[in-house]
């Protein structure tokens, strides 16, 4: 379950430009292991080579 998901780069918040990548941070109550389990970062990734856009995602426990 997704508590929080934060949009923490300049992409979010209107100034980009060409270079600019999007960090996204998603606070949860799974478990490192059930993270670790999770397709988020295959979605990620997919969505880079998609739309070439490079996204970094932390997913962390919000505990």
């Amino acid at each position: 379950m997704v508590n929080n998901l934060l949009g923490i780069s300049n992409t979010f918040w209107g100034d980009y430009n060409e270079y600019s990548d999007a960090d996204i941070m998603i606070l949860t109550t799974l478990t490192d292991e059930e993270i670790a389990e999770t397709i988020l970062f295959d979605l990620a990734f997919d969505f880079q080579m998609d739309y070439g856009i490079d996204i970094s995602v932390v997913v962390k426990n919000k505990d």
